[in-house]
């Protein structure tokens, strides 16, 4: 798994990939990770997401997953469709005149799509009757078919009325006329119990009560009642009483609150005296920080001239054209790369360190 990788290397922080994705993506994804640091690394914040889903990636948008270069040269590219492909799930068992059966679960408006003749087609799932798919078109399927499910219409409802939160634990101990509040950092409020009538129940009472943190920060790890002089008092008394306790935790929770500040940078020496355009040094803040590193810029990025000369590199990538269109080793015509308003870009290939260069014309 390439976060056990990373993580193995000392990699403390992990960017999720947001730009240009809807808010069901991002939720999903940050859920799915969130559940991996919980698994393999040790959490420096407080607190504990409660999830009201069960996160996918297979569910939300993709072209297919690779570990890119992580394990060596592996396929890092999809060229069949920039479209999602989703969720693999099978193979069509059985074609009738309007509709075929597949062992999956599926439901209305799933988006279901398969490989055609090297493209991708799809389709919308009218009606669900057990293995038997009425779809909105029939165009194509056939017994073997392998399918993808590329829009999960109840998955989707699931991310957008998802209340997902995170809170503090907190244990509550009663003991004496004292009811004390300690959350997972230590911190610690207390509350004297007012006098009341003889008691009925009410150990259980106020239990169950303190066990509803309800829309607080905070979740019950805990109630413990040791020597408790135990009054009877109503259900809204008790309420109140956890309310106050948690409000004066949190007023504990700011006081002891510490900001962490960055330390000071312990620079290293870069691998390079001096570095040209390639670096990418935009502003004096980060040509500072070469300079930290005892590495001069002898030319700043690209961005900053109004005109880039003819020829020059652009960029230099492990992500070859030429390797994944099986061209390795193989003499060819020149190859470009063409953005969307046509302008061409040429290609070099550095095949001793299985490289690709992108040009400027």
């Amino acid at each position: 798994m390439p976060l056990i990788v990373l993580k193995s290397c000392g990699v403390k922080s992990f960017k999720v990939e947001g730009r240009l994705k809807d808010i069901n993506y991002v939720k999903n994804v940050v859920a799915y990770y969130n559940d991996l640091l919980n698994k393999y690394a040790q959490r420096t914040s407080s607190g504990k997401i409660f999830l009201d889903f069960e996160p996918d990636t297979d569910k939300t948008f993709n072209r297919g997953y690779t570990d890119y270069f992580l394990n060596g040269r592996e396929q890092c590219f999809n060229f069949l469709s920039p479209k999602s492909r989703g969720q693999k799930l099978g193979k069509v068992k059985r074609i009738c005149h309007n509709y075929f059966e597949i062992d999956a679960d599926l439901n209305p408006q799933d988006g279901l799509c398969f490989i055609k003749d090297g493209e991708m087609s799809g389709f919308l799932v009218n009606k669900v009757e057990g293995n038997r798919i009425y779809p909105n078109k029939m165009d194509g399927i056939k017994t073997g078919t392998l399918l993808y499910r590329n829009f999960d219409s109840k998955f989707e409802k699931q991310l957008e009325n998802s209340k997902t939160v995170r809170k503090i634990g907190v244990k509550f101990i009663f003991n004496g006329k004292i009811l004390t509040a300690i959350d997972e950092d230590n911190n610690k409020a207390e509350i004297i119990i007012p006098k009341g009538e003889e008691p009925k129940k009410m150990k259980e009472n106020i239990i169950s009560q303190l066990q509803k943190t309800g829309e607080s920060d905070y979740y019950t790890q805990s109630v413990d009642i040791n020597n408790a002089e135990i009054t009877f008092l109503p259900i809204s008394k008790i309420n109140e009483i956890r309310r106050d306790i948690l409000s004066l935790l949190n007023e504990e929770r700011l006081r002891n609150f510490k900001r962490l500040e960055q330390k000071p940078i312990c620079y290293t020496t870069f691998p390079k005296q001096e570095i040209d355009y390639l670096a990418n040094v935009f502003n004096n803040d980060a040509k500072e920080f070469y300079k930290n590193c005892n590495c001069e810029i002898t030319q700043p990025a690209l961005e900053c001239s109004d005109k880039t000369p003819s020829g020059i590199e652009l960029m230099r990538t492990k992500h070859c054209l030429k390797f994944a269109a099986g061209l390795c080793g193989q003499a060819c015509k020149k190859l470009y790369l063409a953005d969307v308003k046509g302008k061409k870009y040429p290609l070099k290939f550095d095949c001793k360190n299985c490289e690709m260069v992108v040009l400027n014309p």
